[in-house]
């Protein structure tokens, strides 16, 4: 698995972890706080990579805690090449395997993961993440939601419609790399070609994870369900949408939708 690092608010994503998980937290009556430095931390990171390992450390700890949890960025300065943060809960101590797809990802990220055992009741996470990655600034990102930033008009060109085209045609179960090429007027070698050389995804590839963040999208407005949602991003069977759902956000649609709150809390 590769990365794509792309500027990102970090306390905007912490923010939107911390939210999503309100309503669980809510329904076990938990203390459930949450606590951001007031400067704002922008860090070249894989925006979903590092959602879903965050996502994941969250949702365990407001699984497994009894009373209380606290998911903290810890303030920085300007000299600091790294940033922290500090998932705290009152449970009992979350089992190692659960912490190994998180811990995958944030050594991508050349990061660290520490589980220190209770303490005075309360078992700590801290997650630690370089600011700048290595080749942040060489990466040219392709990517669904951001607008990439190299200056070669061509390429910008090339993303913008290939990013059109696959939303414009995601409800189409037989898109694939030959009906895309197709799409793009390209040949098949050369749509590769030119995708890999922007990113290290496959043009299938590319396809399936558009589908799942569209799902994703959609699972969170909450207005259809998840049959309605596998079928209109172009899966003609659930049980194998539920799949690919699980393994690219760690859990199942259900609970995917389950965690989700629109509302934005401060503490409960």
């Amino acid at each position: 698995m590769s990365l794509i690092f792309t500027k990102t608010d970090i306390n905007e994503l912490l923010s939107e972890v911390f939210i999503g998980l309100s309503t669980l937290a809510k329904s076990k009556q938990l203390r459930y706080e949450f606590s951001l430095p007031r400067m704002t931390l922008i860090a070249f990171v894989d925006k979903d990579a590092l959602k879903k390992a965050l996502w994941t450390l969250s949702y365990n700890a407001v699984k497994h805690a009894e009373h209380e949890v606290h998911i903290k960025l810890l303030s920085f300065n300007s000299d600091d090449n790294r940033f922290n943060i500090e998932i705290i809960h009152d449970g009992a101590q979350i089992p190692t395997e659960r912490t190994l797809t998180p811990q995958s990802l944030v050594e991508l990220h050349k990061g660290s993961l520490k589980l220190i055992p209770a303490k005075e009741g309360r078992s700590f996470l801290v997650l630690s993440i370089p600011i700048l990655q290595d080749g942040a600034y060489r990466n040219r990102p392709l990517t669904l939601y951001q607008e990439n930033t190299d200056p070669e008009t061509s390429e910008k060109d090339f993303i913008r419609q290939l990013n059109t085209i696959i939303y414009e045609n995601i409800s189409d179960i037989e898109l694939n790399v030959d009906e895309l090429a197709k799409l793009m007027n390209m040949s098949r070698p050369t749509l590769y070609r030119k995708i890999k050389g922007l990113s290290d995804s496959t043009p299938n590839e590319l396809i399936n994870i558009s589908r799942l963040k569209k799902a994703a999208e959609l699972l969170s407005q909450k207005t259809y369900n998840i049959t309605q949602v596998a079928s209109m991003v172009g899966y003609s069977v659930q049980s194998n949408f539920s799949r690919d759902f699980h393994k690219h956000y760690g859990m199942p649609p259900s609970i995917y939708i389950a965690t989700m709150s629109l509302p934005p809390r401060t503490a409960i």
